[in-house]
């Protein structure tokens, strides 16, 4: 399931388990580095990129699903990677298109893009 799935069950350790599986079946295939997962909030509606690839739009169940998945994919001798740049999932730009713009200040970028 898409990460905004596991996000909403609000089961952390269905969160684990996603990365536990990725982790293992990285490994199968020769693959020791995963690209995942992805820590945006999803908290503008008319992002073309992030939407379901996030846990949700609340920061915290985002950084604790975030953690939970590296738990799971470290777990099974994968080396997981968060990403993206913090705020991308409040861009309304295609970032393999165009330069996304973030108009937010400091307060909001600690309150809810770093959470994660």
């Amino acid at each position: 399931p898409s990460n905004m799935a596991i996000g909403a069950t609000r089961r952390i350790e269905h969160a684990r388990e996603a990365g536990r599986i990725t982790g293992e079946e990285s490994r199968a295939i020769g693959v020791h580095l995963a690209f995942a997962p992805t820590v945006d909030v999803n908290n503008n509606p008319r992002n073309p990129v992030i939407n379901v690839r996030s846990f949700g739009e609340d920061p915290l169940l985002v950084a604790a699903m975030g953690s939970a998945f590296v738990e799971g994919v470290q777990s099974a001798g994968t080396a997981a990677t968060i990403k993206h740049f913090p705020g991308h999932g409040d861009t309304d730009t295609d970032s393999h298109l165009a330069l996304p713009i973030i108009r937010a200040d400091r307060a909001r970028l600690d309150a809810t893009e770093l959470v994660p």
